[in-house]
């Protein structure tokens, strides 16, 4: 956001789960006023994704839309039960990728027949060291691991995933 806002040709929707948090981070990083807006996002919570889209196409930002740039994650290496999203996937893969999936195709429509204002349109999935196995990072355990995808389709299937998780481990 930063690196963007110092360009000085965007205007950065910031997507965050907690706002008032963002409010401080951007005063102290001196985000310049009226460069940036603050939206309310819960990325692990699917209806709340699809209101945040609802009211970015209501806003003024949405006929000048020129990047979604998906950059949240979260990584419990050291939990010792796993934790879920309300719509009852597993945390990590509900927020760092089901939330960004759903978010982008809800924008993609948006993103492509914004007004072409010269700068490079770009839907940019952020990722991380921690599913390279070949980086120090991605030696930290639990190592990521989607498996067969078998607790994913149980979930789609009705099941919820029932305690699973994406690899099918209950």
């Amino acid at each position: 956001a930063k690196a963007l806002l110092q360009r000085g040709d965007y205007h950065v929707i910031l997507a965050v789960r907690d706002v008032a948090k963002m409010e401080r981070e951007a005063a102290a990083q001196e985000f310049p006023a009226g460069s940036y807006s603050i939206m309310q996002l819960e990325l692990g919570d699917m209806a709340n994704v699809r209101a945040f889209a609802k009211k970015f196409r209501g806003s003024k930002y949405c006929k000048n839309f020129q990047a979604l740039i998906c950059n949240a994650a979260i990584y419990y290496p050291n939990a010792v039960e796993p934790t879920f999203t309300v719509d009852g996937f597993e945390e990590c893969v509900g927020v760092t990728h089901l939330g960004h999936f759903l978010l982008a195709n809800l924008l993609m429509d948006d993103l492509t027949k914004g007004a072409d204002m010269g700068i490079d349109k770009r839907l940019c999935i952020v990722g991380s060291v921690t599913a390279n196995t070949n980086t120090v990072a991605g030696q930290v355990p639990p190592r990521a691991n989607l498996g067969d995808l078998s607790g994913l389709i149980a979930g789609l299937n009705g099941d919820r995933n029932g305690g699973a998780m994406i690899d099918g481990e209950r």
